[in-house]
């Protein structure tokens, strides 16, 4: 089974939601392996995540060097050591690499990773029937709301939406 690593904002947006009308992602996480690195840690940490409801399966310790060897490699100099150690993740293992950030995305996707953004790893779990379609529009419904998409990418959420059957 992959591993798959979740960046701060895809985690702030699972806690948003939940404070917001009670949707629970954390049963729908346990059913998969996830994955940590000390500097992704570090990053949750400083954002007060409340982390005690997710099973971390796999912890990983990435030495300041190979962040700096990666970040040569792969122009991630504009990326802090918690994106970093995503993209390493990503590309050293094959990890599965869930994210908010669309610079992270864009090179994750230029470099053949295992990467999605967030919208579109909950469609996915509504496709493949691990999430209910009312549950994912709820999403919607709050990320149109407060603004979190603009309104090209919301739109775009949306016709993949409907394309489920």
């Amino acid at each position: 089974m992959q591993i798959i690593y979740f960046d701060n904002c895809s985690l702030r947006n699972i806690e948003a939601l939940k404070n917001f009308d009670n949707i629970n992602f954390y049963p729908l996480l346990s059913q998969f392996r996830i994955g940590i690195t000390s500097e992704l840690e570090l990053e949750y940490d400083h954002f007060k995540l409340d982390l005690k409801e997710i099973n971390f399966d796999f912890y990983t310790k990435i030495k300041e060097q190979e962040i700096e060897e990666y970040k040569k490699l792969y122009h991630l100099t504009e990326f802090d050591d918690a994106d970093a150690s995503l993209f390493i993740m990503g590309k050293r293992d094959g990890s599965t690499i869930i994210t908010d950030d669309r610079p992270l995305f864009f090179q994750g996707i230029a470099c053949q990773l295992d990467i999605s953004l967030f919208p579109n790893f909950l469609l996915a779990m509504v496709d493949q029937g691990f999430l209910k379609k009312n549950t994912f529009f709820k999403c919607y419904r709050y990320w149109e709301k407060i603004g979190r998409y603009n309104k090209p990418i919301l739109k775009e959420i949306k016709q993949q939406f409907h394309l489920i059957s």
